[in-house]
């Protein structure tokens, strides 16, 4: 894990998890799978320590030790 943190702080929490990997449905015109990444977001928090209810929360508002925990969240 990186010392420097890469998260877009004015973005929320679940929004960070998948920047630039996006889950998408449908076929020809995709669209983002939200229920999908927000199961795998709160299964990703679960596992740093964090409650689902985070996934919601705009990067900016959390504390640094937590900022810390979605970054690793994220390499996971």
């Amino acid at each position: 894990i990186h010392q420097e943190l890469n998260l877009a702080e004015n973005l929320t929490v679940a929004d960070n998890l998948f920047l630039g990997r996006e889950l998408t449905r449908g076929g020809f015109l995709r669209a983002l799978d939200r229920r999908a990444m927000n199961a795998r977001t709160a299964d990703l928090l679960a596992r740093v320590g964090l409650p689902a209810e985070r996934a919601f929360e705009r990067v900016e508002r959390l504390p640094p030790g937590e900022k810390q925990l979605v970054e690793i969240a994220r390499a996971c």
